[in-house]
């Protein structure tokens, strides 16, 4: 378990309960440690799915992990698996 996050948007868990469409938007889940974040939402278009980056110091134009899923038990598997990564750097 990673120590001193800060856990900001939790969207996801209330989508996976309910499957209320008007849940799906960009912001769905953010979470802070140190100089990282863990970011995921819902993006239409070409997309039509899940986006979770991994990115640090907001460094949005080059992540560190891009990780695109069709459904809600995949884009959380991603977030498990950028957490995975953060604990290894501790």
């Amino acid at each position: 378990m990673l120590q001193d996050t800060k856990q900001v948007i939790d969207h996801i868990t209330e989508y996976e309960a309910t499957k209320d469409d008007i849940l799906l938007m960009e912001d769905m889940y953010f979470l802070e440690w140190k100089e990282y974040g863990i970011d995921c939402g819902w993006y239409d278009g070409d997309v039509n799915g899940f986006i979770t980056f991994l990115v640090k110091d907001y460094d949005w134009d080059t992540p560190i992990f891009k990780i695109v899923s069709q459904n809600i038990a995949d884009a959380k598997w991603s977030i498990e698996i950028c957490k995975e990564y953060l604990m290894k750097l501790v």
